[in-house]
């Protein structure tokens, strides 16, 4: 399972450092760890690290490019969170460059969707006409009114439909154009939701900045993994 971390700027850097170091133990290879901090600590981990924005091509100021993720050896990076859609105005030529940006230097992107009612649609905005050959893709379909409110306010057999076409849509293009992806899920997930989730059948989750999900979904992880190991 694919569990993946992000812990925005309302965490404090002291906070930060604390669930870093909380959750630098080993774990099981069926599982992996994502952790997106505010500012990301170099140092060797347990974990991959990612970042949670990425520069667009060519020259510009404030945001880290490519060639500065993989000089600290960091090969995640997201890419259009429906919070800096919503808030900072995020178009879609701006994420799709984003996407375009990361494909050409090898950095995978956390691609998120869920601020279109159709997310097919949205997805497909973000992808089409990309040189995706050969290239790894996390798709990260959030409920973007559980995201703002930091809750859970869907209903599972409305997830199950969306799921269905979004795999439905990222299988085919898949062998089209000879890429693999993952697709997680998030939007007010919590620990007690993972098992349902991992039933409709996405690859993994996506927790933003509240704590206590965050250290009860890495307990449950290591839990799964000393009954693995």
């Amino acid at each position: 399972m694919l569990v993946v971390f992000n812990f925005k700027n309302q965490m404090s850097i002291k906070q930060q450092l604390e669930l870093l170091e909380k959750f630098n133990q080993p774990m099981s290879k069926q599982h992996q760890l994502i952790i997106a901090p505010i500012i990301p600590d170099y140092n060797v981990y347990h974990f991959d690290i990612a970042v949670q924005n990425l520069s667009i091509k060519g020259r510009n100021v404030g945001d880290l490019s490519p060639q500065h993720l993989k000089h600290y050896n960091i090969n995640y990076a997201f890419v259009g969170h429906l919070e800096r859609q919503k808030y900072l105005n995020e178009t879609t030529r701006m994420i799709r460059s984003k996407i375009d940006n990361a494909l050409q230097k090898n950095i995978i992107p956390i691609i998120c969707v869920g601020n279109h009612e159709n997310p097919i649609f949205e997805c497909a905005t973000y992808l089409d006409d990309l040189d995706l050959q050969d290239k790894h893709i996390i798709v990260a379909y959030e409920i973007l009114s559980a995201t703002l409110k930091g809750k859970k306010d869907y209903s599972f057999i409305d997830v199950e439909e969306s799921f269905q076409d979004l795999k439905d849509y990222l299988d085919n293009l898949s062998v089209k154009f000879g890429f693999t992806y993952q697709l997680i899920f998030g939007g007010g997930v919590n620990c007690e939701d993972i098992e349902q989730i991992l039933t409709i059948g996405f690859d993994g989750i996506l927790i933003g900045d509240r704590i206590e999900s965050l250290v009860e979904t890495y307990q449950y992880l290591l839990k799964d993994t000393l009954v693995l190991m």
